[in-house]
């Protein structure tokens, strides 16, 4: 008898083996497809040098696919041929987005060449048993990264209401908690996108492994999620009481990192008693595999080549066509260019402003210089790039418009003249209560632009036919009673340096 609601999963189940050949041509494609994309596969592996979880999930990722392989039925159709045009239209998205140094979208089509491949090589039943193993290797891209800013300022919420409620005096300033005994910085790695991420990838696994309905699916990986939260809070909090009872001398309070999986390990314990109770309420959880007579089971080995080939070449096209955008090594130090002189009235270029500069990364060369019209004083900032590359762009991770001198970006707009047209403008604010304006924005191989999708999208495109310049035109000034004065100081400064924007260097 078996138990209500429950499949036996004890029955024999009649399978014509393991379909070698196929096994065969998945290892063949995938080494192909990593050849053609080596750049993005070597740039991953050493942001999982940073992280380390990668090198867990990769050899999971190959003993899913191995396993889903060997359950398929023993009759299979051949190639989907008509998957070649996905085949083609994914390697331009992941040729694009290289060219426009978008690592994360980059390294997720890269993922996507992999099964888009296979399905054409395998077939679409096989391309279906594989879409989990494949796309369980995005646990191990870093796209999750773009969580920490929901992350970080709810981890800073919830453990400024907790500390009240056990009675700690503190005062929350943004993601900086102050206790009479000391200061806490809640940082980016203290918003719990680690737990978090791992937290799902646990969920996502067991549900794959066990359950068939998508609720169930849902419910364990919300489940996990929530108590990954929950259990970060809990460590931020645990540190914080242990620095203000001890005076800010328990370990905790530099060494949190081992308490922080050790509470996640705590505060999983709930989901693995949730996830057995979702197994049992579930019917038929397991379907074994119909029984199909054993015989070829794969396409003849010359069709199998053929649609191997035929895959490879469409996984290939764009860098047949156009130049591979390349992985540029950074100057030693950027060049220090001199600023162009003032005009009409504006009298420079002056030593630079120390206390504002924004911090591009890796620029080829960079104009800095203040200048004064006797009322206001302008700082004037161009980073400069013969060819954008990854690591070395005007949009990125290491590029803020605030610098590193103390400002935070406290509001960002548009600001449009008929004369200069469309810029960014930010206001940046300094705990001393000082307030200041940034009117910038980007040049993409020759074209001014004040969005950052649209410079993104232009990069890739410009980079399509080689040229890969680019730089960041930016204006400064303190706002002086009214940050509306300032801008407009800035806009009549910039009428006066429209040509300096558009320097460019020699490629």
């Amino acid at each position: 008898m078996e138990a209500p609601g429950r499949t036996s999963l004890d029955r024999p189940v009649t399978t014509a083996g393991r379909d070698w050949r196929a096994l065969g041509a998945l290892g063949a494609l995938v080494l192909g497809v990593i050849g053609l994309t080596w750049s993005t596969w070597v740039g991953l592996v050493g942001e999982w040098q940073q992280s380390s979880h990668g090198f867990l999930v990769a050899p999971i990722v190959v003993w899913l696919a191995w396993r889903a392989l060997g359950q398929q039925p023993a009759h299979q159709s051949g190639p989907a041929w008509w998957m070649l045009i996905a085949v083609a239209l994914v390697s331009f998205l992941w040729f694009f987005f290289r060219a426009a140094t978008v690592s994360v979208l980059e390294q997720t089509a890269a993922t996507l060449l992999i099964w888009t491949t296979a399905t054409a090589v395998l077939g679409w039943q096989r391309g279906r048993a594989l879409i989990f193993p494949v796309g369980y290797l995005i646990i191990a891209i870093p796209i999750w990264d773009a969580l920490v800013p929901v992350l970080q300022p709810l981890t800073s919420a919830a453990a400024g209401v907790a500390c009240q409620l056990l009675g700690i005096p503190i005062f929350l300033d943004g993601n900086t908690v102050h206790i009479p005994n000391g200061v806490f910085e809640i940082e980016e790695g203290c918003a719990g996108r680690r737990y978090f991420v791992s937290a799902i990838a646990i969920a996502a696994l067991y549900a794959h492994l066990e359950y068939r309905r998508w609720s169930s699916w849902l419910t364990l990986i919300g489940l996990a999620a929530g108590l990954a939260m929950v259990g970060n809070w809990i460590r931020v909090v645990l540190v914080i009481h242990a620095g203000h009872t001890t005076g800010m001398q328990h370990p905790w309070v530099k060494h949190h990192g081992t308490l922080g999986w050790v509470v996640f390990a705590v505060a999983l314990i709930p989901l693995f008693a949730v996830s057995r109770r979702l197994e049992s309420d579930m019917t038929a959880t397991k379907v074994a595999p119909p029984h199909v007579a054993s015989g070829d089971r794969t396409a003849p080995p010359a069709t199998l080549a053929g649609a191997l080939l035929a895959a490879l070449v469409a996984a290939g096209w764009p860098q047949l066509v156009w130049p591979a955008p390349g992985r540029l090594e950074a100057p030693n130090a950027p060049t220090q260019q001199v600023a162009p002189a003032g005009q009409q009235g504006w009298r420079g270029p002056l030593a630079p402003d120390v206390d504002w500069r924004p911090a591009p990364p890796a620029a080829d060369a960079l104009f800095l210089g203040s200048y004064d019209d006797g009322e206001t004083r302008v700082m004037l900032f161009l980073a400069l790039y013969k060819a954008q590359a990854q690591g070395r762009e005007v949009i990125g991770y290491g590029t803020r418009i605030q610098g590193d001198e103390g400002w935070t970006l406290a509001e960002e707009d548009r600001l449009r003249d008929e004369e200069l047209g469309e810029w960014r403008r930010a206001v940046l604010a300094r705990r001393d209560g000082q307030r200041r304006v940034v009117l910038y924005r980007y040049t993409v191989a020759g074209r001014p632009i004040a969005s950052r999708l649209e410079a993104k999208l232009w990069q890739g495109l410009s980079g399509l036919s080689g040229d890969r310049s680019a730089s960041i035109f930016a204006a400064s000034a303190l706002c002086r009673g009214s940050c509306r004065k300032a801008s407009e100081d800035l806009v009549r400064f910039l009428r006066t340096m429209r040509s300096a924007e558009q320097t460019r260097l020699p490629s």
